[in-house]
């Protein structure tokens, strides 16, 4: 305004020097009060305009001018459009400057847009009142307008974190309200929504082995669909500063992941090859340890990390963590259910084999005592013969069953379980065919364990000649040895075996493999997946018994068209190993004639024959068929009794009370047990 007074004195022609004083000083006064209008208009942050009917400038400020990119000076007497290439918008403003005029109203504009001279948009508030001359007539419009970019991008800002947040939530709740089978289908479920959610290139989801020195991929989802992926191990003394980053912060937000120091050691293998270039990894953590970790990747130009969405990826590894502890509790169920079907099948076939014994007793004993009364030449000794051999057989199942029902009578020894395997190579090898590769790997200081030398044989053979029938066409069978100690996570996380200090035997074959519901089936008596005549069904119930009336476990691992490992875990026994008696040929019953014996049994059939036999050799023989009758005798009889023979279990007193009760009567008195078991 100073300028363009100045300008008008000039074309007048006026000289304020010539003027007369109190005009001179009128006139100074009214330039100081324009220099001053001129500062307040560009010193005001907003942008201060006027225009007349033709949109031209008649009035503009600093903030309009720079807007612009031009001066004051040059703004006036031009349009917006010569400065503004935006026609959207210079209509706008032309509009509401135009019903201002003509309506003489104002007009409150909350926000609009403009373009400025770098092509940057910046947002208004503004209000326009229209200038009435002198006549009452309205020729142009006033303008203020504020700059609320700022506020704008703030509201912005707000709203896209709010729907974010809104969408992360719902998400979230889709996923937990989500019920699925097994583990694997729920990891790749939440792989698949955190891709979709995140909009990122790459969601893996890696679990820690079992030593925990590894992470295993569990499944990845790439652009948009599953990929394969499954198995890639990431090895911790490979990346010692990616695992020590896991185990320290709950979030590795990465910008740039290959300059990152605690992601850069994955560049070479995992990042370049794929063209990711920031990365956002969250720690699945299950009882305050780390138990795997969910890794979301970018591909492209490198991305900055938001909070909100790094707390979604956050509640994302929970979920996944809520998936472990729910796979492991489902476990357990599962163990517990198994463990209590195949405990009342133990039961019940403890009792079967129990009274199946006392029967095949009376069968082969009979077979005993007639067999030598039968002339060579009599065909009746053949048929005797088929009798006996079906006998034995029947007496091998009932064995069986007893190891499976754990009521077989084991004779347990510190062990070196090396040692029971490396005696039992040549009779393996002879075992599997020749398209069967041994290999046995045996672990060195191994521990010492207690258990039954004969049975441990017995359980190799058994696991051996599964794995066999599993590889008909061959393939490599691996016995390893190793010792290892389980811990309380460990124990948590799969919880099969207390914690403590094992020896682990494990066989493992390359064979076909079991499902799923095949493996949680293999301990149960008589089933088995064999054709008709090859199998019994009780080899591995049979090694389920042994390991675990020796306080050992067992666990099962098999994938179709993989194979299965058979893991056995036996208590690390203290001391050293005992020497196993040699058998001796100087075994031979010395037979006193005239000596009495007390027979208790309350089997009939076992009770006749045992009379038979032992009367036959000599030996005169008091019957009792119960623990009552027996104390009745032993306290009428007035002769010395040398020995009682008893059965163990029978109705009301056991075998051991009476002979209790029997030594307080008679001291010195000798007893010989005998068991259906």
């Amino acid at each position: 305004m100073y300028k363009r007074f100045r300008e008008q004195l000039d074309r007048l022609g006026i000289e304020l020097e010539v003027l007369p004083e109190n005009l001179r000083k009128l006139l100074l006064q009214l330039e100081a009060s324009f220099r001053e209008i001129d500062q307040v208009l560009d010193l005001n942050p907003s942008f201060i305009f006027a225009k007349d009917r033709e949109g031209r400038f008649t009035l503009a400020n600093q903030a309009v001018a720079e807007a612009y990119g031009t001066t004051v000076e040059s703004l006036l007497g031009k349009r917006d459009s010569d400065f503004n290439p935006k026609a959207e918008e210079v209509d706008h403003f032309r509009r509401d400057d135009q019903e201002v005029i003509d309506t003489h109203r104002e007009k409150f504009i909350p926000l609009e847009s403009i373009t400025d001279a770098s092509g940057k948009l910046r947002w208004l508030q503004t209000i326009k009142r229209p200038i009435i001359d002198a006549d009452g007539q309205v020729h142009q419009v006033l303008g203020v307008a504020t700059d609320v970019t700022l506020r704008k991008q703030a509201e912005d800002s707000l709203q896209r974190r709010n729907e974010q947040i809104l969408a992360h939530q719902q998400t979230l709740h889709e996923l937990t309200l989500t019920c699925l089978p097994d583990l694997d289908s729920s990891l790749a479920r939440i792989a698949e929504v955190a891709s979709r959610t995140l909009k990122v290139a790459r969601v893996g989801i890696y679990l820690t082995t079992e030593d925990r020195t590894a992470l295993c991929c569990q499944g990845r989802h790439q652009n948009g669909v599953p990929s394969n992926g499954k198995g890639t191990l990431l090895q911790a003394r490979q990346y010692p500063a990616y695992f020590s980053a896991l185990e320290e912060q709950r979030v590795i937000a990465a910008t740039d992941a290959c300059a990152d120091p605690r992601t850069r050691e994955l560049a070479e293998e995992h990042l370049r090859a794929q063209g990711i270039s920031s990365l956002l990894h969250v720690g699945i953590r299950l009882h305050g340890r780390v138990a795997g970790v969910v890794c979301h990747e970018h591909v492209g130009p490198p991305r900055e990390w938001g909070l909100e969405e790094q707390h979604f990826a956050a509640s994302i590894a929970d979920l996944a963590a809520l998936a472990l502890g729910n796979a492991a509790r489902q476990e357990l169920e599962d163990q517990l259910r198994q463990s209590q079907k195949i405990e009342a099948v133990g039961v019940l076939a403890g009792g079967i084999a129990h009274d199946f014994n006392n029967l095949l007793t009376a069968i082969l004993g009979y077979c005993e005592l007639l067999h030598p009364r039968l002339p060579l030449s009599d065909p009746g000794r053949g048929h005797l013969e088929e009798i006996r051999k079906a006998g034995d057989r029947a007496a091998v199942l009932t064995r069986q069953l007893l190891a499976f029902s754990r009521k077989q009578v084991l004779d347990p020894k510190v062990l070196d379980l090396n040692a029971v395997v490396s005696g039992m190579e040549g009779l393996l090898r002879r075992l599997i065919s020749e398209e069967v590769e041994l290999k046995s790997v045996q672990g060195e200081s191994l521990w010492h364990v207690r258990a039954d030398p004969g049975q441990m044989e017995m359980v190799l053979m058994n696991l051996v000649a599964n794995a066999r029938d599993a590889m008909p066409a061959g393939g490599k069978l691996t016995i390893e040895t190793i010792n290892i100690e389980l811990d309380e996570a460990y124990n948590r996380r799969r919880p099969y075996a207390p914690p403590g200090r094992y020896v682990l035997l494990a066989v493992s074959d390359s064979g076909s493999g079991m499902d799923p519901e095949t493996v949680t089936r293999v301990f149960e008596p008589f089933f088995t997946t064999k054709e008709k005549g090859r199998g019994t069904g009780l080899g591995l119930s049979t090694v389920y018994g042994v390991v675990k009336q020796s306080n050992g476990h067992i666990q099962v691992y098999s994938e179709r068209g993989i194979g299965t490992t058979i893991k056995v875990y036996l208590p690390a026994a203290e001391g050293p190993v005992e020497v196993l008696p040699r058998n001796s040929a100087e075994s031979a019953a010395r037979v006193i004639r005239g000596e009495t014996l007390l027979l208790i049994e309350d089997e009939t059939l076992v009770r006749e024959l045992a009379h038979e036999i032992l009367a036959g050799q000599g030996y005169h023989v008091l019957d009792a068929n119960s623990g009552e009758e027996a104390m009745r005798i032993c306290e009428a009889h007035p002769e010395p009794i040398q020995l009682v023979v008893t059965d163990v279990i029978m109705p009301g007193m056991n075998g051991r009370e009476v002979y209790e009760r029997m030594a307080q009567l008679r001291p010195g008195l000798k007893v010989l047990y005998m068991s259906g078991y």
